[in-house]
């Protein structure tokens, strides 16, 4: 379980929950941010995490436009008026 540092002071936890946590069968993390929580989870620095997110919204962005400018038609590109 993952929670908040600044909520550890009023962890209440019953009996069998803190003899599970005593035999290693249950953990109790507390982190003090996002990033933290990221790195306990993934076992990856979490700005190599961010990097890959920001790469990945960029080529989302990058195709995003591409697809939005295949259907604009250069002026050069109009067809001819219909007679």
């Amino acid at each position: 379980m993952i929670i908040p540092e600044a909520n550890v002071k009023n962890l209440m936890l019953r009996e069998d929950v803190l003899a599970a946590v005593e035999q290693g069968k249950f953990a109790v993390y507390a982190v003090r941010s996002v990033d933290e929580g990221i790195e306990l989870l993934t076992g990856v620095p979490a700005q190599e995490i961010h990097a890959r997110v920001e790469s990945r919204l960029s080529e989302f962005a990058d195709k995003a436009r591409a697809f939005a400018l295949a259907g604009v038609k250069k002026p050069w590109q109009a067809s001819a008026p219909k007679k």
